[in-house]
């Protein structure tokens, strides 16, 4: 496959390139590590949970849902108050990608006590 590519492909765009063939054991792995945080969040909205998660206003939040910058498990999610279940994946574009663990019950005010796992790539 190689060699078909050497022949065939000598530029993407206008950058020129040159294929090798490299050993398995030296391919590129991802470099993603899980971080737990813990957040409390007043009901399970979607605008509610991202801005508890990244430290945003609801406001930023909000413009953040309604440009098409939010994803819910892979999909865009136009909804602000969309209601988010335990286990979906949220990314965000340009501030990264959460999952929500577990609901660990309410606190003494009533607000949702969520355990987070925040994606982080070095």
């Amino acid at each position: 496959m190689v060699s078909y590519l050497n022949a065939q492909v000598t530029k993407i765009g206008k950058a020129a390139v040159v294929f090798e063939e490299i050993p398995f054991e030296r391919q590129l792995t991802s470099q993603s590590h899980i971080r737990e945080m813990n957040v409390l969040v007043s009901s399970m909205r979607l605008d509610k949970i991202i801005a508890a998660v990244l430290k945003l206003s609801r406001r930023k939040a909000n413009q953040l849902i309604e440009s098409e910058k939010v994803k819910l498990n892979y999909l865009v999610q136009p909804k602000v108050s969309y209601v988010v279940d335990i286990g979906d994946l949220i990314s965000v574009r340009g501030y990264g990608r959460f999952t929500i663990s577990r609901d660990n019950g309410l606190s003494k005010g009533g607000k949702h006590k969520l355990i987070i796992d925040r994606i982080t790539h070095k």
